[in-house]
């Protein structure tokens, strides 16, 4: 069964111009093949089931499917995992202090002009909630979700 990490999925952006990695997990051995758009790639997972494979982006714009597949015997197909709504455009990371958290619902007085309309179906975030882990490295992200700009997610921002 394919497990695909957390930020692979659906409302997901894809950086422009940069190969996209496209990792998980899926039974040792098996094949996995990914395509966005035209572009597609192959590998064989690991032992241990990870896997991980690079796609060219295709043009910058919205509304693409990601599939990938697990191959059970090579030629049968035993999983697919698609991911829908990908985008293709300029990814940011953001990280810092407390700051970096700034909600926008404490500058909606300064700003009221951002609450005018703020459907921006291609401007998305993908917040990832503080999971501290001193023992161990954590495989993937355990929380967050991609979202577009609206109404109900610019007051939770």
């Amino acid at each position: 069964m394919i497990r695909l990490s957390r930020l692979l999925s659906d409302g997901m952006i894809l950086h422009k111009d940069k190969p996209c990695r496209i990792w998980g997990k899926a039974a040792a051995g098996s094949k996995i093949t990914a395509c966005v758009a035209d572009s597609c790639a192959e590998t064989i997972t690991e032992v241990d089931g990870r896997f991980e494979l690079f796609l060219n982006p295709p043009t910058p714009g919205g509304g693409y499917k990601l599939t990938v597949k697990e191959y059970a015997n090579g030629t049968t197909v035993s999983d697919t995992a698609v991911v829908w709504d990908v985008a293709v455009g300029l990814v940011y990371i953001m990280c810092g202090q407390s700051n970096a958290g700034f909600p926008m619902s404490r500058v909606r007085d300064t700003y009221p002009e951002e609450w005018q309309s703020p459907d921006e179906p291609d401007v998305r975030t993908f917040k990832i909630i503080e999971h501290p882990a001193f023992d161990h490295i954590e495989e993937d992200v355990l929380t967050g979700s991609w979202e577009n700009v609206n109404p109900k997610s610019i007051d939770a921002a």
